[in-house]
This record gives structure tokens, sequence and C-alpha cells, in this order.
């Protein structure tokens, strides 16, 4: 099975791609969108959840953590896109990419790291629904969400990945710097909706 997992390098998605790769033998892509152009979010200010430090931060945790696990679990396909904000909220524009390589590259099913049960079309929030409509557009491979399915948030994967790959994982929606270098979030990376399972 050749599976694609929606990866940020942040905590949902490092822990199902750690998941995947340990407990599976599936073909493995890491598909990652690369905000790169700035000047493409000071034209859209209504694009939701980036701001320049998250972009950043989120290359280098991505990047460390796709070292660190083809060094210590297995090889996989590390595939980095070029977004271009033209949602309005980027996960749309994230399951959007991903639908479109997936198909071109006969994929089996798209993972996408969504923790709480209300975030699912099941639950009947919006953008979940909104991303399961965007991907049916482009292909029938169909979009899961196994922190879901395998009832496990952040505190699980926190108490389940490796330290050295807790470390690496970005945490902040919105990470601020201090004398150049990126302040750590402390517990920040604890509170979410689920984070008690």
């Amino acid at each position: 099975m050749k599976t694609l997992v929606c990866f940020s390098g942040g905590l949902d998605s490092l822990y199902i791609l750690w998941k995947i790769l340990t407990d599976t033998t599936d073909d493995v892509v890491a598909f990652r969108v690369n905000y790169t152009d700035k000047e493409k979010f000071e034209a859209n200010p209504g694009t939701r959840y980036w701001n320049h430090s998250r972009i950043e931060v989120e290359q280098v945790a991505a990047d460390g953590a796709v070292l660190w696990l083809k060094e210590n679990v297995r090889d996989f396909q590390y595939t980095v896109v070029i977004g271009d904000a033209t949602f309005r909220n980027v996960g749309d524009e994230v399951v959007s990419l991903a639908a479109k390589w997936a198909k071109e590259n006969n994929v089996d099913r798209i993972l996408y790291g969504q923790e709480a049960h209300h975030d699912t079309p099941e639950g009947g929030h919006k953008h979940a629904i909104n991303r399961h409509e965007i991907v049916k557009k482009i292909t029938d491979i169909p979009l899961e969400h196994p922190l879901v399915d395998w009832d496990e948030g952040k505190a699980h994967a926190i108490a389940n990945l490796p330290q050295s790959l807790v470390d690496l994982a970005w945490s902040c929606t919105t990470p601020k710097l201090k004398d150049g270098k990126f302040i750590p979030c402390g517990d920040n990376r604890i509170r979410g909706r689920n984070h008690g399972k």
C-alpha cells in the first residue's frame, strides 16, 4: 500500500508518520507544503494560520525530523511542494495539493493529522467537511484521520515518540523570536482539544 502522510513537522503529523513507518510496511510518502513566498502572504492577508516565523520553524522541524526518521526508523520518500496561499485555510490547500499529487503518483490513501473527533466530517466540523469535498473533487483516494481512528492525541504522541523526535517537532502556531532564536513553546504543545488522551 502506498500511503501519503500530510506532514508539517508538528506533533500530530510527526506522530502519524513515525507510527506508519514503525507499524507498517507501507510505501510511505511524507508530503509537505512549503510556503517560501512571503510576498504572497502579504498580498493575501485573509490567509489564516500562517506567520513568517511559523513558516521558518516548520521547515526546520520537518527537515530535521525527516533526517532522524530516515536514520533511525527506515527510508521513505519526502516530497515538498510550494504552496501559494490561494486558500483562506491552509489545511484546505494542503489536502488539495496532496490529492493532486496522490492522484498523479498512484497513492492508495492520504492521512491528515486532525486529532479531535469533532474536527472530522463525522463530527460535523466545517473545515473537515470542506477538506473531504476538496479531495473528492480531485480524486477518489480516501482522506483518513488516523489520530481519530486510533483515539490518540498530542499527549499520547509525546508519551510514545522518542524524546529526540518530540524535541524536533514544532509546537507553536505563532512562534516568537528572541535574540535571533525561536523561544520554545513549553507546555503549549499539549494544549489541544484532545490533549488528555
